[in-house]
């Protein structure tokens, strides 16, 4: 004998009490599920675990490589500017000429021979000039930045600076932006009489000894 449609769903009501009142089945499936969906987790964690692992690997690769990339750039900034030097605290006028200026301090004070017109491809003060105002005398000098056409003449000039103590010039390698910054941070942390440069690189006396300071190591 067929069962009518209500009949049908009367029996599919009964079923689904009976087994939602079946404790023993309701645990079971509610164990099974979970079973399941702990391994897909498990699953999905671990390719997950596994991109970012990879993602951290090349993270790290491109980060050395960028490190020495711009250890190069560095390099070649340097270098370009080995031949540099500025002047610092030389008293600024309005009509000078900075050539007559390095050639004098040059000849005259740290009495080495070098003829500025034929050996310098150029000399010029540094920065915006200031503008006069009634406190100017009180405003520090521009520097003088001077290129040598060898770089004999200008290690001529850092050996020879020794000349100028108490003059309140200074004479500075011309840096990269990144040396500069750490020549900063050395002075201020050592004092300027324990820090110095030598062929673009920056140079501290601490605890007694002579050490080259990158930007890796002890100014961290």
């Amino acid at each position: 004998m067929a069962l009518s449609t209500k009949d049908f769903q009367k029996l599919i009501k009964e079923a689904m009490k009976a087994i939602i009142t079946d404790q023993c089945f309701m645990e079971s499936l509610v164990k099974s599920v979970s079973e399941h969906l702990n391994e897909k987790i498990d699953e999905v964690l671990t390719k997950q675990q596994e991109k970012l692992k990879e993602v951290e690997e090349k993270v790290t690769a491109l980060s050395k490589e960028n490190s020495v990339l711009k250890l190069k750039l560095e390099k070649q900034e340097q270098y370009h500017v080995k031949n540099c030097i500025r002047i610092y605290g030389v008293e600024e006028s309005e009509d000078e000429v900075t050539d007559d200026i390095v050639h004098n301090l040059m000849n005259k004070t740290l009495k080495i021979k070098i003829n500025v017109a034929q050996n310098t491809e150029f000399s010029y003060r540094v920065g915006p000039k200031t503008a006069k105002t009634s406190n100017a005398a009180n405003k520090k000098p521009r520097a003088i930045l001077v290129r040598f056409c060898n770089y004999r003449d200008k290690l001529k000039v850092i050996e020879s600076r020794k000349n100028l103590k108490s003059s309140g010039v200074v004479i500075r390698e011309e840096l990269t932006k990144v040396k500069s910054e750490l020549l900063r941070t050395a002075i201020n942390k050592y004092s300027s009489k324990n820090v110095w440069t030598w062929n673009g690189e920056v140079f501290a006396n601490i605890d007694g000894q002579k050490r080259k300071l990158t930007c890796g190591n002890e100014m961290i």
